[in-house]
């Protein structure tokens, strides 16, 4: 894709029309451009105060293309070849950066390239990351999950709509542990638009009585969509999904921020269920307790409101205060 800049005579041609008071889409047709390449211009170029003057907004646009690192010169191969040399042979990104101009290398590369060069080669599974001393192990995500449907739809196909949380009645579901050693757990399935969550425990996390409770869970609610992690809890999950007449998504392998309302409620549920706490004796007074907290606490980005309020589009009750 190609791109042109503004010339100054259409800068003096934008300077000329917005002191006559002409809009943005007239000037914008008059010199040939996209409305919005005159609204950037105002912006980037125009003074603190509000005035545009093309001959000063000119200097201002070529002070950005020198600075832009896409008209840097890009560092030769050869360069790299001899970084990744020295990377291999145990030398730390600052030595190599060093010692470029002891070999009589004119070339200068900064130590934060170096390091984004390194990881570059990761990305490619190369091995220069595993030489610094302080090596990131790379986080290998299984390609398949044992059991789970290789053709379950995925996160990809999700409509825009239950992106922007513009409609109620998509949920995400997810499991959460307590002692590792013990199979009980809680299941989790929270409606994305007003953050009202559902709890149950799980005597094992099994996918047919995953199916089952998650199917008792939301059966009182409007369930338009259910958005799954990959574990192998949520193989049932047609089951699940044609009791309660919902589409399933399931979100990429090792992408918990595409089920970030869930993950963050998890967060939430934390404070009352500790990691590690032991979930043998959790009884239902309290996990209906702790939903409630949950359900029953103000949201910032709900104005405020509670997920109760939202989800039930309630009013806040008033509060006369004693005066």
């Amino acid at each position: 894709m190609h791109y042109k800049h503004l010339t100054f005579e259409q800068r003096y041609h934008i300077e000329l029309g917005k002191r006559r008071a002409l809009t943005g889409e007239v000037i914008a047709r008059q010199i040939g451009v996209h409305p919005s390449t005159v609204s950037r211009e105002y912006r980037l170029g125009g003074d603190p105060d509000g005035y545009y003057c093309a001959a000063r907004a000119d200097e201002r646009a070529k002070a950005r293309h020198a600075r832009s690192a896409a008209n840097h010169p890009t560092k030769p191969a050869a360069l790299w070849a001899l970084v990744g040399d020295w990377i291999a042979k145990g030398h730390s990104p600052e030595q190599a950066a060093g010692r470029l101009s002891q070999v009589g290398v004119a070339l200068r590369v900064s130590v934060p390239a170096i390091y984004a060069y390194v990881r570059r080669d990761e990305r490619a599974c190369g091995d220069l990351h595993r030489q610094l001393r302080r090596a990131r192990k790379r986080a290998l995500w299984r390609s398949s999950t044992g059991g789970m449907p290789r053709d379950r739809p995925s996160i990809r196909h999700r409509p825009k709509i239950v992106q922007k949380r513009q409609q109620s009645g998509h949920w995400e579901a997810d499991t959460m542990r307590g002692k590792i050693s013990e199979p009980r757990c809680v299941l989790l399935a929270v409606e994305r638009k007003s953050g009202y969550t559902r709890v149950a425990v799980l005597s094992q996390p099994t996918a047919d009585l995953t199916a089952e409770a998650l199917s008792q869970s939301l059966s009182p609610f409007k369930v338009r969509s259910i958005t799954f992690d990959n574990g192998t809890e949520f193989a049932r999950y047609a089951k699940a999904c044609k009791a309660l007449g919902a589409k399933a998504y399931f979100a990429d392998p090792g992408r918990p921020e595409q089920r970030g309302t869930c993950e963050n409620t998890i967060g939430l549920m934390r404070q009352y269920l500790p990691k590690h706490t032991s979930l043998q004796k959790l009884t239902h007074a309290k996990l209906q307790w702790t939903e409630d907290q949950l359900n029953h606490r103000p949201r910032k980005r709900l104005g405020y409101l509670t997920p109760h309020e939202v989800l039930f589009k309630l009013k806040p009750i008033p509060i006369a205060l004693r005066t």
